[in-house]
């Protein structure tokens, strides 16, 4: 808590009050040199306020600032008014006492100099009444400062999710027509799907939801699915792995899905998941086992012609023997395992 409090006026014997007010009978107190008493006040006294006005900038400068400062308004040089409005251009947030025999003169003048947290006090000053209100502005003060470092503190940390929100919003966007996101608990009730799952399987966030037992057809690929998820929902990571979705036009689709268990307090709360759209590859995949199969089956059925298929890294020269049908030995006379040695295929069969 930041107890700190500049004192200005030109009478010593007003000042020898304060030094009474707020001294200890173990310590002797001069005057420009800040002393603590036991209550952990910080303050200093100034007989005129330009010297003040100089030691608050001082204060300032290092970083140091000062919650409350005590003015006597008439002074000769800078009076007392005259020192607060150069102080509150350095510090806005900074109380002020002022210390007159006249509150009526000066009250309106100062009012509509600074505004705000300007308290008077009528000479001579009453020592209680002085001394509390002094503890309830430092309170206020600091209270104040806890606050605009909480509001602060928030709306950084608003920024931090408004830029978090920006660029995930930019990555589903660029990402919509491939993968979708979402969220779920342990029970499986979902608290987040990304709007991409429209453009990609045609169903609102709300008919995925209702309709999901559907959507997840069975099959066995599916049914691995179910097991390594439950497995993540136990805490237990997994490799991605596939699954078979149901599209709202029908169509049967494939997706790699990787998800991550969420923990708090070492306790498993949810699961979140990216799905990526490997259709086309995962049908090219089969078109392309569909026609390796058939192939094999024509190599394995041949018998009065040889089908073979060549690997030719640079021309027909080089040209090297990758599958042969068995049909090659009956018609040939030369073995399977001869033909895999040619190392040209065309310079070895005429």
């Amino acid at each position: 808590m930041n107890k700190r409090i500049l004192i200005a006026d030109d009478e010593p014997k007003i000042l020898q009050v304060y030094k009474v007010m707020f001294s200890t009978k173990e310590k002797e107190i001069s005057f420009f040199e800040e002393f603590e008493t036991s209550d952990g006040l910080k303050i200093s006294m100034f007989l005129d306020g330009d010297i003040l006005l100089d030691s608050f900038k001082t204060f300032y400068e290092n970083d140091e600032r000062i919650p409350l400062v005590i003015l006597d308004i008439m002074m000769p040089g800078m009076n007392g008014i005259e020192v607060a409005k150069e102080i509150r251009k350095i510090d806005p947030d900074v109380m002020i006492i002022f210390i007159t025999g006249v509150r009526e003169k000066y009250s309106l003048e100062v009012r509509d100099a600074l505004d705000r947290d300007i308290y008077f006090l009528r000479k001579p000053v009453n020592s209680d009444e002085f001394l509390s209100l002094i503890v309830s502005l430092l309170k206020n003060w600091n209270k104040s400062e806890e606050n605009k470092k909480y509001i602060e503190l928030l709306h950084k940390r608003a920024e931090e999710l408004e830029q978090n929100k920006e660029r995930f919003d930019h990555l589903t966007e660029n990402l919509k027509d491939k993968y979708f996101f979402y969220s779920h608990d342990t029970q499986k009730k979902y608290s987040f799907i990304s709007p991409s799952i429209s453009s990609i399987l045609g169903y609102s966030k709300k008919e995925y939801i209702e309709n999901i037992d559907q959507i997840y057809m069975k099959s066995s690929l599916n049914s691995v699915a179910r097991s390594k998820t439950k497995l993540c929902i136990e805490g237990n990571s997994q490799q991605s792995f596939g699954v078979e979705l149901k599209a709202k036009n029908g169509d049967k689709k494939y997706f790699e899905i990787t998800e991550y268990p969420i923990f708090r307090d070492d306790k498993v709360i949810a699961v979140e998941g990216i799905a990526n759209d490997v259709t086309d590859k995962r049908k090219a995949e089969l078109k392309l086992r569909e026609s390796e199969e058939h192939f094999r089956s024509l190599l394995e059925n041949a018998k009065d012609y040889v089908i073979y298929r060549l690997v030719n890294k640079n021309d027909d020269e080089d040209a090297k023997v990758m599958m042969v049908s068995p049909s090659i030995s009956e018609i040939t006379g030369i073995t399977s395992e001869e033909i895999y040695q040619f190392r040209n295929w065309f310079k070895n069969i005429h």
